[in-house]
C-alpha cells in the first residue's frame, strides 16, 4: 500500500495558524509577529511534520 495524503492538510505539508488565524499577526491595538508561525500565517501540519503524506 503507498503513501496517502494526510486529512489534515490535505497534501500540501502546512496548516493555517489558528492562533492567528493565517494574519501572521496578533493584537489589535499594537499588532505583533505571531510568535506560533513566526508571521508567515500557516505552520507544519502536526499530523505529517510538513511531508504531506501519512
Amino acid at each position: 500500500m503507498g503513501k496517502r495524503k494526510c486529512p489534515t492538510c490535505k497534501g500540501s505539508g502546512t496548516i493555517t495558524c489558528k492562533h492567528c488565524h493565517g494574519t501572521g499577526s496578533v493584537g489589535i491595538l499594537a499588532p505583533t509577529k505571531c510568535s506560533r508561525c513566526n508571521g508567515l500565517g500557516e505552520h507544519s501540519c502536526p499530523n505529517c511534520n510538513g511531508t504531506g503524506e501519512v
